[in-house]
């Protein structure tokens, strides 16, 4: 979760406003990379919201924002 946990303090915060949202794995995606966190990047962490719509550690990020549209009406 990043120096202090500061990368999963957020998704309480975004749970609260029922906003799905991840974390990825610094070691998967390059920092502030958005092209590295699509194509390569790992989800580390999701709050609950995310978790009720299909999204799970592990999955990559391309998966991640699949398992969210699936739930889109």
């Amino acid at each position: 979760g990043g120096k202090d946990g500061a990368g999963r303090s957020r998704l309480p915060f975004l749970d609260e406003r029922s906003i799905p949202a991840a974390t990825v794995a610094h070691d998967t995606a390059r920092i502030g990379d958005a092209r590295s966190t699509w194509e390569d990047g790992v989800v580390s962490a999701v709050n609950d919201t995310a978790a009720a719509r299909g999204a799970s550690t592990g999955m990559d990020c391309r998966a991640f924002v699949a398992a969210l549209r699936e739930t889109i009406d």
